[in-house]
């Protein structure tokens, strides 16, 4: 029998134990992930989730699995604990609140971390982040009583953000390095046609 231990539970990690099941493999599988309670879908965070103004702490909805998936799929999930050290040659990891997890095959699932700016306010209590669960709640905490935002990024996710601030009653502002929006992923035209949108919705 070979253990698996999944290092991330985001769409990445959670996919995997998933095709596993669906194969029929039926080794252990512990999910590992820093971010503590059910793993919530990313691409809602900046659009539903911010959005959303009924007062509920019912994340429900966002979650990337129902709450009783990983039961019910044998799976263990370990939330709100850190990867401290690999060690490969022992096959064992060290968590960060001081236990020993062992493993058989090792999947790294960890994603991408946001780029935070080099500035002497760096730690300012007004400057978000917009990557898991827990930067959306800080930030959507914050913008009940914000009057005015400034984005940095015009990708979707930016743009995505600064919409749902903009339907919060926030005079939003959106800041991108590039000679225009999404420059990455969208031709010319449709860049017109996102910026003069956003533009008329304010």
């Amino acid at each position: 029998m070979t253990h698996y231990v999944i290092i991330g539970a985001s769409h990445a990690g959670v996919s995997f134990a998933e095709k596993m099941r669906q194969q029929g493999n039926t080794d252990p599988i512990t999910m590992i992930d820093k971010i503590a309670g059910i793993p919530l879908q990313r691409p809602p965070l900046s659009k539903a989730y911010l959005a959303s103004n009924d007062g509920s702490d019912d994340e429900s909805a966002f979650h990337l699995r129902g709450g009783d998936w990983f039961a019910a799929q044998d799976i263990t999930l370990l939330d709100g604990v850190a990867v401290n050290a690999i060690d490969r040659g022992a096959k064992s990891l060290q968590l960060d609140n001081g236990t020993v997890q062992s493993y058989d095959k090792l999947v790294l699932a960890v994603g991408a971390s946001a780029r935070h700016l080099p500035m002497a306010e760096g730690d300012a209590t007004n400057l978000f982040v917009l990557r898991d669960g827990t930067d959306a709640r800080r930030l959507k905490a914050a913008m009940v009583h914000a009057k005015r935002a400034v984005v940095i990024g015009g990708g979707y996710i930016g743009l995505e953000a600064a919409a749902s601030m903009v339907k919060q009653g926030l005079d939003v502002h959106v800041v991108e390095a590039a000679p225009r929006l999404l420059a990455r992923v969208a031709s010319p035209e449709i860049s017109t046609a996102y910026q003069a949108l956003h533009e008329g919705f304010g």
